[in-house]
Protein backbone atom coordinates (compact mmCIF):
# COMPACT_ATOMS: atom_id res chain seq x y z
CA UNK A 1 0.00 0.00 0.00
CA UNK A 2 3.24 2.48 0.82
CA UNK A 3 3.93 1.98 -2.95
CA UNK A 4 1.05 2.33 -4.24
CA UNK A 5 0.25 5.57 -2.34
CA UNK A 6 3.35 7.07 -3.22
CA UNK A 7 2.65 6.72 -6.85
CA UNK A 8 -0.73 7.98 -6.53
CA UNK A 9 0.89 10.70 -5.09
CA UNK A 10 3.20 11.25 -7.39
CA UNK A 11 0.74 11.23 -9.94
CA UNK A 12 -1.41 13.79 -8.18
CA UNK A 13 1.75 16.38 -7.44
CA UNK A 14 2.50 16.30 -11.02
CA UNK A 15 -0.93 16.79 -11.84
CA UNK A 16 -1.69 20.01 -9.62
CA UNK A 17 1.84 21.30 -11.26
CA UNK A 18 0.30 21.42 -14.40
CA UNK A 19 4.05 20.10 -15.99
CA UNK A 20 5.34 16.69 -15.44
CA UNK A 21 7.62 16.64 -12.20
CA UNK A 22 8.22 14.13 -9.62
CA UNK A 23 11.05 12.97 -7.54
CA UNK A 24 14.16 12.52 -8.22
CA UNK A 25 13.62 8.17 -6.58
CA UNK A 26 12.51 7.68 -10.61
CA UNK A 27 16.21 8.03 -11.33
CA UNK A 28 16.56 4.80 -9.32
CA UNK A 29 15.96 1.23 -10.11
CA UNK A 30 12.92 -0.34 -9.47
CA UNK A 31 14.06 -1.96 -6.13
CA UNK A 32 15.82 0.70 -4.09
CA UNK A 33 13.28 3.46 -5.13
CA UNK A 34 11.02 0.87 -3.49
CA UNK A 35 13.30 0.45 -0.83
CA UNK A 36 13.18 4.01 -0.08
CA UNK A 37 9.38 4.20 0.09
CA UNK A 38 9.23 1.69 2.41
CA UNK A 39 12.11 2.85 4.60
CA UNK A 40 10.45 6.38 4.55
CA UNK A 41 6.97 4.95 5.67
CA UNK A 42 8.29 1.61 7.78
CA UNK A 43 7.26 3.83 11.06
CA UNK A 44 3.92 4.67 10.11
CA UNK A 45 0.91 3.02 11.41
CA UNK A 46 -1.44 0.88 9.45
CA UNK A 47 -4.45 3.16 9.82
CA UNK A 48 -2.37 6.24 8.79
CA UNK A 49 -1.28 4.52 6.04
CA UNK A 50 -4.58 3.21 4.76
CA UNK A 51 -6.29 6.72 5.41
CA UNK A 52 -3.33 8.20 3.80
CA UNK A 53 -3.98 5.74 0.41
CA UNK A 54 -7.66 6.33 0.47
CA UNK A 55 -7.09 10.72 0.53
CA UNK A 56 -4.87 10.37 -2.00
CA UNK A 57 -6.72 8.54 -3.87
CA UNK A 58 -9.69 10.40 -3.68
CA UNK A 59 -7.85 13.57 -4.26
CA UNK A 60 -6.62 11.78 -7.63
CA UNK A 61 -9.99 11.12 -8.73
CA UNK A 62 -11.33 14.17 -8.09
CA UNK A 63 -8.61 15.71 -9.69
CA UNK A 64 -8.65 13.44 -13.02
CA UNK A 65 -11.95 14.26 -13.43
CA UNK A 66 -11.61 17.81 -14.11
CA UNK A 67 -8.53 17.03 -17.10
CA UNK A 68 -9.58 17.36 -20.89
CA UNK A 69 -9.30 14.72 -23.22
CA UNK A 70 -6.45 17.12 -24.81
CA UNK A 71 -4.65 16.68 -21.47
CA UNK A 72 -4.91 13.02 -21.69
CA UNK A 73 -3.50 12.45 -24.91
CA UNK A 74 -1.28 15.11 -25.38
CA UNK A 75 1.67 15.74 -23.93
CA UNK A 76 2.58 19.23 -25.10
CA UNK A 77 0.19 20.25 -22.42
CA UNK A 78 2.54 19.21 -19.43
CA UNK A 79 5.67 21.16 -19.56
CA UNK A 80 8.87 18.74 -19.51
CA UNK A 81 6.78 15.61 -20.22
CA UNK A 82 9.00 13.68 -22.96
CA UNK A 83 6.91 14.37 -26.53
CA UNK A 84 6.82 10.79 -27.64
CA UNK A 85 5.03 9.62 -24.18
CA UNK A 86 0.89 9.70 -23.58
CA UNK A 87 -0.04 11.40 -20.29
CA UNK A 88 -3.07 9.15 -19.89
CA UNK A 89 -0.46 6.23 -19.95
CA UNK A 90 1.74 7.39 -17.23
CA UNK A 91 -1.03 8.28 -15.07
CA UNK A 92 -2.66 4.44 -15.62
CA UNK A 93 0.75 2.87 -15.01
CA UNK A 94 1.34 4.56 -12.02
CA UNK A 95 -2.46 4.31 -10.51
CA UNK A 96 -4.86 1.65 -11.26
CA UNK A 97 -2.95 -0.66 -13.48
CA UNK A 98 -0.08 -0.39 -10.67
CA UNK A 99 -2.78 -2.00 -8.54
CA UNK A 100 -2.24 -5.79 -10.34
CA UNK A 101 1.22 -5.68 -9.62
CA UNK A 102 0.88 -5.48 -5.56
CA UNK A 103 -2.81 -7.13 -5.58
CA UNK A 104 -1.03 -9.79 -3.16
CA UNK A 105 0.40 -7.00 -0.90
CA UNK A 106 -3.05 -5.43 -0.65
CA UNK A 107 -5.07 -8.24 0.38
CA UNK A 108 -2.40 -8.75 3.01
CA UNK A 109 -2.51 -5.05 4.00
CA UNK A 110 -6.44 -5.09 3.90
CA UNK A 111 -6.05 -8.13 6.57
CA UNK A 112 -4.06 -6.44 8.91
Amino acid sequence: MLNLAWHEHQMLDFLKAGKFIGSDWWNLPLHERNQLIYEENRERPADEVREDARNVHEALYKTLETLTDEQLNDPAQWPRMPAEWQPWKIIADNTYLHYRDHSADLKQFIAI
